[in-house]
């Protein structure tokens, strides 16, 4: 535990042994993002012709692109290939077009998209990576595609066939040149990182390390995305000897930090405007997102409503990471990581009570 404004260690046992930390492996990879860029930079999806009767759609990198509107009234609202659609086939009805091939570009990460360390049944936590997909690459049938670019080329031929546009046989790969038709693009990076931390979103955060690793020059693969990862939070002096990590999103049991690391980063995040962000997506205890059923105790609701934190979990894994107001009116930054428990459940509560005491403390 530590206070925010001076840094000072309030609290420690064993936070310098590296452990599993599941899903808060995200509050480092978005830390390392936000660190490096501006937080408003957009990834479009575009369309672009290499010769007439020719197009392509090449994606940059886009985690939330949809295939169709997200309902009115939520939030975020991202772009969508039935908007490109639209705008595809004005353009080219323009340019006395309407029939057309269609080709699709994914080449924007080199990542064929699976870790060596997830097993396979952990293809229902997160999809194959690619640099274009639609819906998270999610099937309407249920599951996730393993060709999310080709069944994203899919989608949007049928969209301009709803234009108008006759799309003549079957979406192909291809190298995306030419004059640019239309485009679409994301939302804000900090848009999409609050929406990442918010979900809990394991493709977005892979996504967002591959996006890190490109701006920062490393090979766009999972190798170049925890590169990326670690040298931001060496430079920001997070960074801890013995940290191994092998993804962003924190599914691979292979990943190991500390719970030191877990708690500088959220004094970071609690104490610099830039990356304050990240905290908009982090759920409030007893209120909000995976936390709204916890803190429901005598011990731990004096953290109810007052601290905020991300979770971690994997069997017998779980951790909690985050900030509160203790009684006293000081804020401090805290981490917890539990590996091994026999009773999942109770490590939650162990973790929702040891909040609620520091809450109800005075810390002075």
């Amino acid at each position: 535990m530590l206070d925010v404004a001076t840094g000072e260690v309030l609290a420690s046992k064993s936070a310098t042994t590296p452990l599993i930390p599941a899903s808060n492996t995200k509050t480092l990879t978005t830390l390392a993002v936000m660190n490096a860029f501006d937080g408003e930079e957009r990834f479009a999806t575009t369309v672009v012709q290499p010769e007439p009767g020719r197009i392509v759609i090449v994606g940059s990198g886009d985690p939330t692109l949809l295939s169709v509107p997200a309902k009115a009234g939520t939030y975020p609202r991202p772009a969508t290939t039935q908007d490109l659609a639209a705008r595809t086939a004005e353009a080219l009805k323009q340019a006395g077009q309407t029939s057309v091939t269609l080709g699709f570009d994914a080449t924007w990460f080199e990542e064929p998209g699976w870790n060596a360390t997830w097993p396979a049944n952990y293809r229902d936590q997160v999809t194959q990576l690619s640099a274009l997909w639609v819906d998270e690459g999610k099937l309407p049938a249920g599951g996730r595609s393993r060709t999310p670019a080709l069944d994203a080329a899919k989608t949007f031929a049928a969209q301009l066939t709803a234009n108008g546009i006759t799309v003549t046989g079957e979406p192909t790969p291809a190298t995306g040149s030419g004059d640019e038709v239309a485009r679409v693009e994301s939302l804000p990076l900090h848009v999409l990182v609050e929406t990442a931390m918010n979900r809990s979103n394991n493709s977005y955060t892979e996504v967002l390390g591959l996006q890190l690793a490109r701006h920062v020059g490393q090979p766009t693969t999972f190798a170049g995305s925890v590169a990326a990862i670690r040298a931001e939070l060496t430079e920001l002096g997070v960074w801890d000897e013995g940290t191994v990590l092998h993804d962003a999103s924190g599914l691979s049991r292979s990943n190991l930090v500390t719970a030191n690391m877990l708690a500088k980063a959220m004094l970071l995040l609690d104490s610099q405007p830039h990356l304050s962000v990240i905290l908009d997506g982090l759920p409030t205890a007893g209120v909000t997102g995976t936390l709204a059923d916890r803190f429901t105790d005598d011990i731990s609701s004096p953290a109810r409503g007052v601290a905020r934190a991300k979770t971690g979990t994997l069997s017998l894994v779980s951790s909690l990471a985050g900030t509160t107001i203790t009684d006293d009116g000081r804020l401090v930054s805290f981490a917890f990581i539990i590996n091994g428990p026999p009773d999942g459940w109770a490590s939650k509560v162990w973790a929702d009570q040891a909040t609620g005491v520091v809450a109800s403390c005075g810390c002075s």
